[in-house]
């Protein structure tokens, strides 16, 4: 189009268009650097060289960064085994000694009678008048006299009598011999009646340390 063709309104904004070409305004409206001349073409150029140089940069960052290393693997050590602690072993007890049932003798068709302080050969006002061998005091159903080297003194006596019945007493006096055992009662007509008899006696040692 030339301008002498175009209209005044049409000059005016040729004008102004080429005002704001000079003075640095893009077609859009905005402004542009208004740095004149060659100063403004150099603004431009180190803009653009900038823009390239953080993109490179940029390009760098992201695609030439060195990869991750992978931790170097270490080689399996010993395996390691957890000892439990000792269980605690308690102290055997010690053992009780099992005392052996002490032995049964036996006597059959043992000499058995009766006696009683009167009988003994000594005064009432004798100072051991009713005083066993062992220096005990009679006892009834209790002392018996038998003869030490067949039964020891404070064995334990056991008698069984003629009806099924048995006694137990303790061998504190002496005076008779063999196989005899001679029982204490106060009862003088009760030691007469009784009399003599043949009885099966058993008998077992005293425990040590026994008076």
């Amino acid at each position: 189009m030339k301008l002498k063709d175009c209209t005044k309104a049409e000059l005016i904004f040729v004008i102004k268009r080429k005002k704001q070409i000079a003075s640095g305004t893009k077609s859009w409206g905005l402004p542009m650097p208004s740095l004149p001349g060659k100063r403004g073409g150099r603004y431009l150029m180190r803009n653009k060289i900038l823009l390239l140089v953080f993109l490179f940069a940029l390009f760098l960052a992201l695609f030439l960064r060195p990869l991750p290393v992978p931790a170097a693997e270490l080689p399996p050590g010993p395996a390691v085994h957890l000892i439990p602690p000792p269980a605690e072993r308690a102290e055997p007890k010690p053992e009780t000694p099992v005392e052996s049932p002490a032995e049964v003798h036996v006597i059959e068709s043992c000499t058995v009678t009766w006696y009683t302080e009167d009988t003994c050969g000594k005064a009432p006002d004798h100072p051991a008048y009713g005083i066993t061998a062992s220096g005990l005091p009679v006892e009834e159903d209790v002392t018996c006299a038998v003869d030490p080297e067949v039964i020891p003194l404070f064995s334990t006596v056991y008698v069984e009598y003629a009806d099924g019945s048995a006694g137990t007493f303790r061998a504190t006096d002496t005076g008779v011999k063999g196989n005899w055992v001679d029982l204490y009662t106060p009862d003088y007509d009760y030691a007469v009646q009784c009399g003599l008899q043949r009885l099966t006696v058993y008998w077992t040692a005293p425990e040590e340390g026994t008076p």
